[in-house]
C-alpha cells in the first residue's frame, strides 16, 4: 500500500561511502501503487485484485518479473484513476488479467500475459495506449485478447501479438478506436470483432491467420478496414448488418469458404474497393443479398478470381 515511507530520503553510509536511496518500497500484492515503482521479484498473489496501480502518478515496471494470481478466478491489475501505467513483465493465471477503468489515458506497453480465464486486457475508459502487449489466451468460452467495452471511445491498440482465443483476438464494442499492426493468430471464432455499438473505427495493417472462423467480422457502421492482411481462416472479411463501412485495399487469401463477403439483407451503403482476394475456397468475393448487383454496396476495382454473384466487381 506505499504506507512505510521512511521520513529519512537518503541514508549516508559513510563507512562504505555510498549514498543509497530509500524513497522506493518493495512492492506487496494487494498494494495500491500512486507512485512510479518497480518490481524487484515475482509475485503470486492471492488478494482481488493482485494490483491497483492509481493515477495520476501510479506506475510500475515489472522489470522482467511475474505477478501471478493463485486462484484463476481473481482480477489481476487494475489501472485506475487518470493516466496509470504497468511496463515490461509478465501477468499470468488471472481471470482478466489487467483492466483499465475510470478515467483512463492509461499506459500498458511490452506485457506478456498467459493463461488468462477470460480476457488478457480488458479496456472500460478512454484515451488507453496499449502497445507491444502479447495474450496467450486461455480456454474460457469467452477467452479474448483484447476487449474494448462499450462506450470505451478512442484507445490506441497498436502492435500487439494474441494467439489462441476462444471468442475473438480483438473485440470491440466501443467507438472511435485505432486498431493497427496487431498481429493475431489461431483464433477460434473471430480475429477481430466489431459489434454494433463499436462503430467509427479504423482498423488498419492487422495480419490475422489461422483462425477457425471470421478474421474481421463487421457488424458495425461507419468503420474503416484498410491494408489489413486476412489468410488462412474461414472466412476473411464479413459484413453483416452494418452500413456505410469502407474496406479497401485488403488481402484475403486461402480462406475456407469466403474472402470477403456481405451475408444477409440488413447491409447498405458499404464500399468493397480496391482489394485483393484469391485462392478462397467457395468465392473470393460474395453477396448474398444482391443477385443482380443492385444493391446500395459498392464493389470497385477489387482483383479476385471467383464470386457469386459474377457481376461483382
Amino acid at each position: 500500500m506505499n504506507k512505510h515511507q521512511t521520513p529519512f530520503g537518503l541514508i549516508l553510509a559513510s563507512s562504505l561511502g555510498l549514498t543509497i536511496s530509500l524513497n522506493s518500497f518493495a512492492v506487496s500484492c494487494g498494494d495500491t501503487i500512486t507512485t512510479q515503482e518497480t518490481l524487484t521479484e515475482d509475485l503470486l498473489c492471492t488478494d482481488n485484485p493482485a494490483l491497483t496501480i492509481s493515477g495520476p502518478g501510479g506506475g510500475l515496471d515489472l522489470a522482467g518479473f511475474t505477478v501471478e494470481c493463485s486462484d484463476s478466478s481473481n482480477e489481476g491489475i487494475y489501472l485506475t484513476g487518470l493516466a496509470a501505467s504497468v511496463t515490461s513483465g509478465e501477468v499470468t493465471n488471472c481471470f482478466n488479467s489487467i483492466l483499465l477503468v475510470d478515467d483512463g489515458v492509461h499506459s500498458v506497453t511490452d506485457i506478456e500475459i498467459t493463461e488468462p480465464d477470460e480476457v488478457g486486457v480488458v479496456i472500460d475508459s478512454n484515451s488507453n495506449f496499449v502497445t507491444g502487449v502479447q495474450v496467450i489466451a486461455g480456454s474460457g468460452d469467452f477467452a479474448t485478447g483484447i476487449n474494448i467495452e462499450d462506450p470505451a471511445s478512442y484507445n490506441q491498440i497498436l502492435g500487439n501479438f494474441v494467439e489462441g482465443a476462444v471468442f475473438a483476438g480483438i473485440y470491440v464494442e466501443g467507438r472511435g478506436n485505432n486498431i493497427t499492426s496487431n498481429e493475431i493468430v489461431g483464433s477460434d471464432n473471430f480475429g477481430i470483432r466489431l459489434d454494433p455499438d463499436g462503430f467509427s473505427n479504423l482498423i488498419l495493417q492487422n495480419i490475422i491467420d489461422g483462425g477457425a472462423g471470421i478474421g474481421i467480422a463487421v457488424n458495425s457502421d461507419f468503420n474503416l478496414i484498410s491494408q489489413n492482411s486476412i489468410n488462412n481462416n474461414q472466412t476473411g472479411i464479413s459484413i453483416e448488418s452494418a452500413d456505410n463501412n469502407t474496406v479497401n485495399i485488403n488481402t484475403s487469401d486461402n480462406n475456407s469458404v469466403y474472402g470477403i463477403a456481405i451475408q444477409g439483407t440488413d447491409a447498405n451503403f458499404n464500399s468493397i474497393l480496391s482489394n485483393s482476394a484469391d485462392n478462397n475456397g467457395d468465392f473470393d468475393l460474395f453477396a448474398s443479398d444482391d443477385p443482380d448487383c443492385t444493391s446500395t454496396n459498392n464493389w470497385i476495382g477489387n482483383s479476385f478470381t471467383t464470386s457469386d454473384p459474377g457481376c461483382l466487381n
